[in-house]
This record gives structure tokens, C-alpha cells and sequence, in this order.
């Protein structure tokens, strides 16, 4: 048998796409399979394997701001009031599907019944090419075991839309009832599904884009009744958001073609990872000192930011500045940051022990807790 050069394959696939050949469609009738060709899914993180700030529980109250937990999904509410979990799953997922996480959200206590979304947006870029088109929606979801009372095992899946620039999800959530406040809003899919207890792929649309929007946002919400029940939640994994009039199979890639992505939007640049001097140790960045007490320290951005980024979570741990083979504990850290789209400039202070002078240079080195981190945002 005569063998294609990769190359030569590649070759062909682009032939076929100019001449409007549809590319191959991997069926998925079991297990899960790596895509073969172009990328059809237009979400991020979509089998929530990455979550940079952490796989512990969270629960917001009193906020009615988009709260990340899995990277590029962010639960939200329009009331103050309302109290919402999120959970990292590692077990109890679809069988055969190739998933290692998924999701858990809802209502936490209380008795509030305002709606409660998750939600991602895509950048306004990418949206642009979609108007005028037939899109789907398909996720895996799974009901709690107490979402029956709370809400009879109904939520509504959502795709909205816009005519504004990434106007983020601060604005998009700002209604209770089908979330949606972007300039120009319209909700061209507002599909209502009844789910259960055991984990099914679920086809929403297909609906056509409109021929104007530039903004983007798909959303799983439920509205609870009552008060509070125990397990109260939906379980979700699987999002897949693809220019197509039917559901196909979900596209599997590899781990780190999604932490490229996902840290466009968000990453720790610095981050303990082992003290200085040993094997494990980091230097994150360096910078002239601007006193005895102060340096501005030079870091680079992991991955090329989608814009500047606007917000910050840092902890000082054991983070130092290193003087020669000196470690001097850090005070504070980028409480006056300058931020670029590549990099950042970050203040940075101790107690004494520094040269003034622009020629003195120092650097940014991790410490034995290995807790300290400073972290940027640009997501919505």
C-alpha cells in the first residue's frame, strides 16, 4: 500500500475546503475521538480540565459578578441575594466520553429564586464570521438529585447575542430573566430542556445567527422555586458551540492546544513553584530598584493577552526579591501594576536590603510555601 505524505494530505484537505468539500466528521457513536482536521468547536475549555485558579469549591453570595471556577466559564446571577456553588467533578462523569472533569453548579441555601446562568462568551473576532449562519449547541448534562423539586429538572439553554464590542458578561447578566442587556441584545436560541439523573448529550438549535450581531454568549440557566434543596445542581461537561444545522461529534484536543487558549484570558505568570537555589526554583522577572525599599520588577506574560489585562489575584506567600543569594520577603506586590498585552510591570516592596540606583537590578524569586502568585485577568 502506498502511503500520503502528510503534507500532501494537508494539501488536499485545503483543495477541498476552497472548492466548498466539506472536511470529515468523525462519527462518535462510543468512546471519544481526537479531531482530525480543522477545530469545529468555538468554545474554550470545554471538557473543564483547566482550572487555573483552583479546583477547590466556591461559593459566592452577595455578588451578582460573573464568578470564574473551570477557565472561560463563569456562573452568574442577577440578585445580590442569591447564593450559588461551584464544583470540580472527577467522578460519577459520562461513561466512554474520554472526560477526566466536569462541572457542578447551582443554588447553595436560602431561598431565593432568582435565575442562575453559566456562560461563556466569544470574542467579538470570532463572532463576525458566524453571522448570517446555522449554529448548534450540545452539552452533557446531568441533574442533581434535588433539582427535581427545586426547579421539576427544567433549564433553558440560551444563545445571545449583540451588536456592541466584548461588552463582557458584567453586562450580559445584568436582567434576571433570560440574561441578556448587550446593545442590540436577542436571544436566537432560548430553548427549554427537561434533563435527568443520568448524563445525556442534549442538542440545542440549530438557530441562524443574525446578520449583524458581534457579540456572543451561550448560557445554561435554571430558575429555582422554593427554598434550597439538596443537591440542587447541574452537572455539565462537554459544551460545544459549532457552525453546523445538527449536533455532531464532540471534538476531543489535545490539553495544551486548550491552556494556549485559555490563557489569552487569564494566567499566573508567577507563581511558587520552589525557593531560590534549588532545583525547583523559578526567577520570574527582574527590575531596576527604585529606592532601598522598591523595585519595579519586569515579568512576561506566559501567552500574549487578549488585551491588557484589567483585573488581578495575587498572593504574597514566600515571594522574594533576590539579592545576590539573599531572599527579602515581600511586603506587597503590584499594587500600582502597569500592564501591556505581553507583559507587566509590577511594584514591588520589602522592608530594606536594596541598592537605589538603576543599575541595581533585582528579581522576582519564589520562596518555601509555595503559595505566592500573581495572577491576570482579561476575560470578559
Amino acid at each position: 500500500m502506498k502511503l500520503v505524505p502528510r503534507f500532501a494530505l494537508s494539501l488536499l484537505v485545503a483543495l477541498g475546503l476552497a472548492l466548498g468539500i466539506a472536511a470529515p466528521v468523525m462519527a462518535q457513536s462510543s468512546g471519544a475521538v481526537f479531531t482530525p482536521l480543522t477545530p469545529r468547536n468555538l468554545l474554550d475549555n470545554p471538557r473543564s480540565d483547566i482550572y487555573q485558579r483552583g479546583t477547590a469549591p466556591v461559593l459566592v453570595s452577595s455578588s451578582i459578578l460573573p464568578t470564574y471556577h473551570d477557565d472561560r466559564w463563569a456562573e452568574f446571577t442577577a440578585s445580590a441575594s442569591q447564593n450559588i456553588s461551584m464544583t470540580n467533578l472527577t467522578t460519577g462523569l459520562p461513561t466512554g466520553q474520554g472526560f477526566a472533569n466536569a462541572e457542578q453548579f447551582g443554588r447553595s441555601s436560602g431561598s431565593n429564586t432568582t435565575t442562575i446562568c453559566r456562560a461563556q462568551e466569544i470574542q467579538t473576532s470570532d463572532v463576525i464570521a458566524l453571522q448570517g449562519q446555522a449554529v448548534t449547541f450540545s452539552a452533557w448534562l446531568q441533574a442533581g438529585a434535588g433539582l427535581n423539586v427545586a426547579a421539576s429538572n427544567s433549564i433553558s439553554a440560551l444563545i445571545s447575542t449583540g451588536t456592541g464590542t466584548d461588552q463582557g458578561l458584567v453586562t450580559l447578566s445584568s436582567v434576571a430573566v433570560t440574561p441578556n442587556s448587550w446593545t442590540g441584545a436577542a436571544n436566537p436560541l432560548n430553548q427549554t430542556q427537561v434533563i435527568t439523573t443520568t448524563w445525556t448529550r442534549y442538542a440545542f438549535g440549530p438557530v441562524t445567527v443574525p446578520a449583524t450581531a458581534t457579540e456572543l454568549a451561550v448560557q445554561i440557566c435554571y430558575t429555582p422555586a422554593g427554598s434550597f434543596q439538596t443537591g440542587e445542581t447541574i452537572n455539565v461537561v462537554g459544551e460545544q458551540l459549532e457552525q453546523s444545522p445538527a449536533m455532531t461529534a464532540f471534538e476531543q484536543r489535545p490539553i495544551q492546544w486548550e491552556l494556549d487558549r485559555v490563557q489569552r484570558y487569564f494566567q499566573c505568570p508567577v507563581q511558587e513553584n520552589g525557593p531560590h537555589g534549588t532545583a525547583t526554583a523559578l526567577m520570574f522577572g527582574d527590575g531596576p530598584n527604585t529606592s532601598t525599599t522598591a523595585a519595579n520588577i519586569w515579568v512576561p506574560f506566559i501567552e500574549q493577552m487578549r488585551v491588557a489585562p484589567s483585573a488581578a489575584v495575587s498572593t504574597l506567600g514566600s515571594l522574594e526579591l533576590l539579592v545576590g543569594a539573599t531572599g527579602l520577603s515581600l511586603t506587597s506586590l503590584g499594587i500600582t501594576p502597569q500592564y501591556g498585552v505581553s507583559s507587566m510591570t509590577l511594584p514591588a516592596v520589602v522592608s530594606s536590603g536594596l541598592s537605589a540606583g538603576a543599575g541595581n537590578l533585582t528579581m522576582l524569586a519564589g520562596g518555601p510555601l509555595l503559595t505566592g502568585k500573581y495572577c491576570v485577568s482579561s476575560d470578559f
